[in-house]
């Protein structure tokens, strides 16, 4: 059994939002999960961002939108989890993907993105164009965004096989549940960073 609450997101300089009910939710509004349920989790905040599409007979349906922590926002594109996914599929077909993760770069250069993944074989030639016209296509907003040069074109690095296995025994070391324990789409830890730059074929 599981009980749920939704949390409205706010804006920064907004006070602190209290819960709601699945009968006080807004149609076309954004919520933060929260569940209670019998295996001791009380009021714990998922970090998954849904949005309310209608009522069905009184109860909510809702869509995805993404993880909390999980957008790459540099100039307010707000590139999402579902958005990323797409556009390394759309921008890298035929080519085996087991995983990958991204990051934010601001420091010494023009804002962009980091791409990296894990794959079977070589990256072809223009696959960092190809990723970034996918991008593009994926969210218009940083095409906007790009077109005025405000980000710059994103770069993508090939990791060696075992590297997101390396980063995540990292992140066990540190102290994170193994069972709780998924792949970051977006990194905000510079080491976890260096170590999957470490494995790369860059190096």
């Amino acid at each position: 059994a599981m009980f749920f609450e939704f949390l409205p997101l706010a804006s920064p300089d907004a006070p602190a939002q209290k819960t709601l009910l699945a009968h006080e939710l807004t149609p076309g509004e954004d919520y933060e999960l929260v569940i209670t349920n019998l295996g001791g989790l009380y009021r714990y905040r998922l970090g998954d961002v849904v949005k309310l599409v209608k009522f069905h007979g009184g109860a909510p349906v809702v869509e995805f939108r993404y993880r909390q922590g999980q957008l790459l926002n540099l100039r307010g594109e707000k590139t999402s989890e579902p958005q990323l996914s797409s556009a390394v599929r759309a921008g890298l077909p035929g080519l085996p993907v087991h995983e990958y993760t991204s990051m934010e770069m601001v420091e010494g250069t023009t804002p962009h993105y980091l791409v990296l993944v894990e794959s079977e074989g070589e990256l072809p030639a223009n696959a960092s164009e190809s990723l970034e016209a996918a991008l593009c296509e994926a969210n218009p907003v940083y095409a906007t965004w790009r077109g005025k040069r405000a980000i710059g074109p994103c770069e993508l690095k090939r990791v060696k096989p075992g590297a997101f296995e390396a980063l995540r025994r990292q992140r066990v070391a540190e102290g994170t549940s193994p069972q709780q324990l998924k792949v970051s789409r977006v990194l905000r830890d510079k080491s976890h960073l260096q170590l999957l730059l470490d494995l790369s074929d860059n190096v």
